[in-house]
Formats: structure tokens, C-alpha cells, sequence
């Protein structure tokens, strides 16, 4: 009788934790409901015309009202005053989509040569397929990047940021469309042929980058893998640190030697590009 009133004992203290976790989660849900909704009478508020649907160049600028966006700015910031901050943040989210014409970045059309040659230097990869915890997986073979020669063809530092919005805004629509989307995604940077000038030659576009993704793409990073990184710039990955937010900078990942054991860990070994495999011959950008 003893044992079977400690079992049960036992089994109703396990409910009650259950629940109190359950509890607490529909706490934090609804409270985050309420700060959404507050964000979006605050951002109406200020900018009225927003509460219009009229589309411009394929998407009306109130399509990034929706709770998904402002979930993910309203997480980037911090204090009694987020809500307040992440608005003002939005807003110019908002102001940077028109001023640089983002909806026109998938219909935009570039020289053929000039594309070919920045294609083969820069192009992120959106993998066709999630990691082990149904991510999206972009892959970034960074180290292909010299934007000295780039410059040498033709290629400005504006075009390179150009095609980073565009693969920023297919990423930002592969997470929306994901089974969770608020665990953001993987991003996989082969270093394989970075050099030291290099990396010093590019340091403004990498901040550049960083700045866009940051202040515009809040909070859509889930975890970043540095794999076949060069002894001579390991140097550079506390350098890049440092321009990173702190809760971003955390989720670094660095692979030594051969990243397919490590990346396995992370994503389905079928996933694994070769082409990040030490010594391959990097695929053609697609």
C-alpha cells in the first residue's frame, strides 16, 4: 500500500510539474500576443497609411505587420522600453524596403557576364532540405569571396549587396514557411581559400552584411557553422565577433579539420555539399 500511494504520489507531483510548465509557457504566449499587438497599434499609430493593403512593386508594406516580423524585432530588443525601440526599428525596416526597392530584387536583372563572374565568387545557397531540427540551411562558401578581384571585373561592393538582400529575402521567406519558424536557421560558412588580405580587403562588406542583417532580419539566425577555416585567419573569427550581437556571436559553431562529421550533427549526412569537403573543387553556383 505504501509503495503504490509513493507511486502515485510520485505520478501526481509529475502532473503538477507538467503543468505548471504548461501553465507558465501559456503565460509567456499570451503576454507575448499582447506586446505584439501593442507594437502593431504603436507602428499604426505613427504610420497610419500602413493600415492600407494597396500593393506596390508585389507586396503591400503592411504584409510585414504580420506577428511572425514583429515577434522577431520585438525579441531583438531589450528593457522596459522594446516595444517602443522594436517600433522605431520596424518603422525604418520599413523605409529600407522602399528606398532600396527590396520587392525588386527576384525581377531584377543584371549584366550576363558581371553575374556570371559575381555568381562564381558570391552566392549564398539556400539547401533544398532542413537540418535535424526542420530548419532551413543556407550555405555561404565565403571563402571564395575576393572582392578585390570582383572590382578588377566590373563587380561593385553595391552589387554584392545586392544579391546578399535578395538571398536574405528568400531566407526570410523559407523560415516564414517552415514547421518552426522562430528556431530561425542554419547557416554554414565554408572559409576553404580565404586569405588573410582577403578578409582584410573585404572587412568593410562583411560589416556591411552583418549590418543589413542585424538591423533589417532580426532574429532569423538559429546557428552559424564556420567550417575549413585556414590557420592563417582564425584570427578573423573573433574579429567578426565583435560586430556581432552578442546573442548572434553566441551562436557561433567552428568545425576543425573535416566538417562532414560535425556538420552531421547538425543536418542529414545526404544534405552534406562535397564541394565543402578540404581540398574539392568548389560547385558552380547555382
Amino acid at each position: 500500500m505504501g509503495a503504490e500511494l509513493s507511486c502515485t504520489s510520485r505520478h501526481c507531483m509529475g502532473q503538477s510539474a507538467l503543468l505548471d510548465v504548461h501553465s507558465q509557457r501559456q503565460q509567456k504566449e499570451s503576454a507575448e500576443t499582447r506586446d505584439i499587438e501593442e507594437l502593431r497599434a504603436l507602428i499604426l499609430g505613427k504610420r497610419p497609411s500602413l493600415a492600407k493593403t494597396t500593393r506596390k512593386g508585389g507586396s503591400a508594406l503592411s504584409d510585414h505587420l504580420d506577428a511572425f516580423t514583429l515577434r522577431r524585432f520585438l525579441r531583438a530588443e531589450k528593457g522596459k522600453q522594446r516595444i517602443a525601440k522594436a517600433a522605431e526599428a520596424i518603422l525604418g525596416y520599413l523605409e529600407w524596403r522602399e528606398r532600396e526597392k527590396v520587392d525588386e530584387v527576384f525581377s531584377e536583372k543584371l549584366d550576363p557576364q558581371l553575374d556570371a563572374v559575381l555568381s562564381a565568387s558570391y552566392s549564398p545557397r539556400l539547401l533544398n532540405g532542413n537540418d535535424l531540427r526542420l530548419r532551413p540551411i543556407v550555405l555561404t562558401q565565403l571563402g571564395r569571396l575576393d572582392l578585390q578581384a570582383l572590382e578588377k571585373q566590373g563587380v561593385s561592393q553595391q552589387m554584392v549587396i545586392r544579391r546578399q538582400v535578395r538571398e536574405l529575402e528568400r531566407l526570410r521567406r523559407a523560415i516564414e514557411a517552415s514547421a518552426y519558424p522562430d528556431q530561425g536557421h542554419l547557416a554554414i560558412f565554408d572559409l576553404q581559400g580565404m586569405t588573410v588580405s582577403r578578409f582584410r580587403y573585404g572587412w568593410g562588406l562583411i560589416s556591411e552584411i552583418n549590418k543589413i542583417g542585424s538591423t533589417y532580419y532580426p532574429d532569423l539566425m538559429g546557428t552559424i557553422c564556420l567550417i575549413n577555416a585556414p590557420t592563417a585567419v582564425v584570427w578573423a573569427i573573433g574579429a567578426v565577433k565583435t560586430i556581432l550581437h552578442p546573442d548572434t556571436a553566441a551562436k557561433i559553431q567552428t568545425k576543425n579539420g573535416d566538417p562532414t562529421e560535425g556538420l552531421a550533427r547538425l543536418m542529414p549526412a545526404s544534405l552534406i555539399p562535397p564541394e565543402v569537403k578540404p581540398g574539392s573543387v568548389a560547385a558552380p553556383a547555382s
